[in-house]
């Protein structure tokens, strides 16, 4: 079959995909982006993403719409604030790739991805170290452990970081029910985590 148009093309899936289709629309736009980092970092008022950025609700109302539309968040509660109504939002999609959408990913690009992440993370512990706030709390914690596996290790301590990350959500996820409960905002807090070869295997030695 010969398409005419693009719109044929996407239509006929046919196309090779990495990415959630609902991400790559919510992501189409810097401010989509940044509600859906805001709902990801805990449950949040559409007031409070406003207040955050100096904007009022009306501006940006139609990327929340959107962003509820594509399936990316949504409303957990309502509460009634000067002499209006507050909406409580949270994401239901998170901002990393899971493990079948990362196997799909070009190897050229994980790079790319795995980069950002670690600048970013750096770019946090600098900002803290200036704010002063980081190692202000006796349980931080802040490990570098080089070492070396075998396959089965590998296996092993990559399920461990995989576990570790699936909690570290629920317990994200159940902190914010409490603090929306509280109207509070709760401690910004960066969790990274990484593991990833650093050279090359050694020879066996025959």
């Amino acid at each position: 079959m010969e398409f005419t148009s693009m719109k044929q093309i996407i239509a006929s899936d046919r196309l090779k995909r990495f990415m959630d289709p609902r991400l790559i629309a919510a992501l189409g736009h810097p401010f989509r982006e940044h509600v859906l980092a805001e709902c990801n970092e805990g449950i949040v008022s559409a007031t409070q993403i406003g207040d955050g950025i100096g904007a009022d609700v009306s501006l940006f109302y139609k990327h929340i719409q959107k962003l509820k539309r594509l399936g990316c968040i949504e409303e957990v509660d309502t509460q009634p604030r000067r002499g209006g109504t507050e909406h409580f939002l949270r994401a239901t999609s998170t901002l990393f790739f899971d493990n079948p959408h990362w196997k799909r990913t070009p190897h050229s690009l994980r790079d790319d991805f795995s980069l950002t992440n670690i600048q970013s993370t750096l770019d946090e512990a600098v900002g803290a170290a200036r704010a002063g706030t980081l190692n202000t709390r006796d349980d931080e914690h802040t490990t570098w452990m080089p070492g070396r596996f075998d396959r089965q290790g590998w296996s092993e301590a990559a399920r461990v970081l995989e576990d570790a990350l699936a909690k570290i959500g629920a317990i994200q996820r159940k902190s914010a029910e409490r603090l929306a409960e509280r109207n509070e905002r709760g401690t910004p807090t960066t969790v990274a985590m990484f593991g990833f070869q650093t050279g090359a295997p050694d020879q066996a030695v025959k």
